[in-house]
């Protein structure tokens, strides 16, 4: 069992998402790729880290969803993960 606590702080924390072009995580969409066309179903293998000086950080995902907009109200939208 893990047991994840939180104690309030400041910090300097960079995120990435990394979309793969297949599960063996090898080789990750590059900018030229974009935009990547999917369709209903396809599995996605995507990888998501946070960079800071603090080694005990961990990223826990709690909802992941993919729009037309950057408008996070923009119908329709496609939920890939939902409470994590």
């Amino acid at each position: 069992m893990t047991i994840f606590s939180y104690t309030g702080g400041y910090g300097n924390f960079t995120f990435t998402m990394d979309m793969f072009k297949t599960s063996n995580y090898y080789t990750p969409f590059g900018y030229n790729d974009y935009p990547i066309t999917v369709n209903l179903r396809d599995r996605l293998f995507l990888q998501i880290a946070v960079k800071s000086h603090q080694s005990n950080l961990v990223v826990f995902v709690d909802t992941c969803r993919a729009m037309p907009s950057t408008d996070p109200y923009t119908v329709p939208q496609y939920i890939f993960i939902q409470r994590g």
